[in-house]
């Protein structure tokens, strides 16, 4: 018969073993945010830059310019916050 074998020595308490898993959710990219923020932008500098050749000059550029952007500008944020309202 074979002797019995040797329990394993004893190395003090166990220590958990701690690993980072990540579960990656797709997430949907909010195009619609990023277009509203770059036509705002660009609306406001050709205002800006309206404003200030009105300032040089007697023509009425600005309100040409404003009465020209707004709408569609209008359109844009309405598409943007209407559709965010509505929880989507």
């Amino acid at each position: 018969m074979s002797p019995d074998p040797e329990p394993p020595a004893e190395e003090g308490p166990l220590e958990p073993v701690v690993t980072q898993e990540f579960i990656e959710i797709p997430v949907k990219e909010d195009y619609r945010f990023r277009i509203a923020i770059m036509a705002t932008v660009g609306y406001l500098l050709l205002l800006g830059m309206a404003l200030v050749a009105d300032s040089v000059s007697e023509a009425g550029i600005f309100e040409k310019v404003a009465a020209a952007i707004s709408g569609p500008m209008g359109a844009i944020w309405g598409y943007y916050f209407g559709q965010r309202t509505n929880g989507q």
